[in-house]
């Protein structure tokens, strides 16, 4: 999301500023992670030369979130002056909020995400108000699909959002305002509004005991919004994540019915997905996560504890040293019955 309105700096600092941003609207277009380490290294030099270059700033907050840093970006976008461009500001920290995956911070971003969407109605701001929509759905789509270990009602959380995440994607997919923004900022809403459609459909099927429809009804309009992501932006990382995931679900639900032809074809397909993200973007601890699951899986033990070594070398969600060692020991003891729980299908 562009910075409407800022104060121009000096040269070294606005030099900077410019190339950084350059390199950022790159890795948006390609997910090439070493476009990020440039942009970033390149708002670090804008900001050495004008410290209070608030649209600096904001957007090393967004390279840091891109580089699963969001408790960087979070402290950055906390302390800039919002006064010229607060909706973008609340957009990128709902983002931020989000990417901790943490329920508190997931409650922080809905906040944040809602107040963005009430300020850019009010300010006539179509383009503001679909991008924020869009978040929003991915916002909601999250704080359905995660238990966080938190002692509220998950299945009353999983009712109340997925749902309202899918219903508010495709409001922003079938809004006529849509045509008429640029094309990049449309292209955008889509992939995000898609990719939101898509992981509610999915944990809808995970959890299809709490909805009317089946499992497969679900995981196959999950496919259609993932493929519809991929076609707009065949290189977006977060899409290639789900897919694998989606993957995955269907790889545990097809061993667990002990069909494993089937299982091992899935678990394959979710494998050649990550390891395609891995190759736009390999500095993020999940992708390496769930690449051991998968391995699991297919029983490849030693690729299983090769991807497990790279967690904790990666920044990303929280993941302890302890955790690490479960992991190792349920892939010392060949046991995938913990992937089996977390991932087949709650039917009733």
């Amino acid at each position: 999301m562009i910075v409407t309105q800022y104060k121009t700096p000096g040269p070294e600092a606005f030099r900077g500023f410019v190339e950084g941003v350059q390199n950022l609207e790159e890795y948006l277009r390609t997910n090439a992670s070493a476009r990020l380490e440039d942009a970033e290294e390149q708002f670090n030099e804008s900001l050495a030369a004008d410290p209070d270059f608030a649209p600096s700033q904001y957007y090393k907050a967004i390279a840091l979130t891109h580089a699963r840093r969001a408790e960087e970006a979070i402290q950055i976008l906390k302390g800039i002056n919002q006064d010229d461009f607060k909706t973008e500001v609340l957009y990128n920290l709902a983002f931020a909020y989000t990417k901790t995956y943490t329920y508190e911070n997931v409650e922080l971003a809905l906040e944040a995400i809602t107040d963005s969407e009430t300020l850019a109605i009010e300010q006539h701001r179509v383009d503001l108000r679909l991008l924020a929509s869009a978040l929003k759905a991915f916002v909601e789509s999250v704080f359905g699909a995660f238990e966080f270990k938190h002692p509220d009602n998950f299945v009353l959380r999983q009712k109340k959002y997925l749902p309202a995440a899918m219903t508010l994607a495709e409001s922003v997919l079938s809004d006529p305002e849509l045509e008429k923004l640029a094309s990049e900022t449309r292209l955008a809403v889509r992939v995000e509004a898609n990719g939101a459609a898509g992981i509610a459909s999915m944990y809808m099927g995970l959890y299809s005991a709490s909805f009317e429809e089946s499992t497969d009804d679900y995981w196959k309009r999950a496919q259609l919004y993932y493929e519809a992501a991929l076609r707009l932006h065949p290189r977006n990382v977060r899409v290639l994540d789900d897919v694998a995931t989606l993957r995955l679900m269907q790889a545990a639900r097809a061993t667990e019915e002990n069909h494993l032809d089937e299982a091992k074809s899935f678990a394959k397909s979710a494998r050649e997905t990550e390891l395609q993200a891995l190759s736009y973007h390999r500095h993020d601890r999940f992708r390496f996560y769930l690449l051991t699951y998968i391995y699991m899986l297919l029983g490849k033990w030693d690729d299983a504890g090769k991807a497990a070594d790279h967690i904790l070398k990666e920044p990303g969600f929280h993941f302890t040293e302890e955790q690490l060692k479960e992991l190792k020991g349920l892939i010392h003891s060949r046991n995938i019955r913990p992937i089996l729980d977390r991932y087949s299908p709650k039917q009733a």
